[in-house]
């Protein structure tokens, strides 16, 4: 079994990190690369209906922030890809996990986002790195 744990934690890692250089490279989330993650979740993870249910959360609080911003700003506001991203990291999380998960990703976004304004000169900027090392650090840090 714990051969079987490391493997799929492995499998986890290099899937964080396709999905962060696909979407820094080519500004995209491969579906195929969110539905492994949401594979190897389901393996990974001892899945209750609480891991389910943020899995819900996410996703459709991603699609109505997504859709509610576009309307407001009249401009592009998060990638279907980052929506789909958070809702398969919300396999790997519980309930309480979520606010705080959000609070992070949006602050390491809020950095990520000056970085890529300040000293690369652009205004759009890769999400999907904020909603990993967000997860990250609320599942296996706090």
């Amino acid at each position: 079994m714990m051969l079987y744990d490391s493997l799929a934690l492995l499998l986890l890692l290099i899937t964080w990190g396709g999905i962060i250089y696909y979407d820094m490279r080519y500004r995209i989330i491969p579906d195929g690369l969110v539905l492994s993650l949401l594979i190897l979740g389901c393996l990974h993870y001892s899945l209750t209906y609480e891991h389910f249910l943020c899995a819900g959360v996410l996703g459709l609080g991603g699609a109505l922030l997504k859709i509610s911003m576009e309307k407001l700003l009249n401009r592009l506001a998060l990638g279907w890809g980052d929506v789909k991203l958070a809702a398969a990291l919300g396999i790997g999380m519980i309930p309480e996990q979520i606010s705080l998960f959000l609070i992070c990703a949006g602050f390491i976004g809020c950095i990520w986002g000056l970085f890529y304004k300040i000293i690369l000169k652009e205004s759009l900027f890769p999400f999907a790195p904020s909603l990993i090392l967000g997860f990250l650090l609320v599942t296996q840090f706090l």
